[in-house]
């Protein structure tokens, strides 16, 4: 049996998605909007944006932007075993438009200050993206 070398095997996205050298967030007037992708016959949304609809193969879709506000839906964390690292939370957001979209949030955060359903908002940090959960709105 000849043995294949994984580590050389280059890593591709999914054929479906769009093109990966696209942005996949930009920021108007200083929001944070993600670029995601609507099917013109089912109106499903999709991120990072597809190719097609998943629901019908149907190639009709369109570039959408999907945000800056949101709900978070569920939330995790992770921690690495040194104790002076920061725990990362991550998040998956439903936005008014029908996307839900598993994001990272924002640093400094405790579970204590976290729940489902509280208010988000899309912001950017260098060349990244994150969900701001809006503290003062609750």
């Amino acid at each position: 049996m000849e043995k294949i070398d994984d580590a050389a095997a280059p890593v591709l996205p999914d054929s479906d998605l769009m093109e990966i050298e696209k942005e996949h967030f930009t920021i108007k007037e200083g929001k944070v909007y993600l670029i995601g992708s609507r099917s013109r016959s089912t109106g499903q949304t999709s991120y990072p944006a597809c190719q097609y609809s998943y629901e019908t193969g149907d190639t009709n879709v369109v570039s959408i932007e999907i945000g800056p506000f949101g709900k978070l839906y569920s939330f995790t964390s992770l921690m690495k075993k040194k104790e002076q690292e920061q725990r990362k939370w991550f998040g998956y957001i439903d936005f008014p438009c029908g996307a839900r979209v598993f994001a990272p949030l924002q640093d400094n955060l405790t579970a204590a200050q976290l729940k489902c359903d509280m208010d988000v908002i899309l912001k950017a940090k260098n060349d990244d993206w994150y969900a701001a959960v809006e503290l003062d709105r609750d």
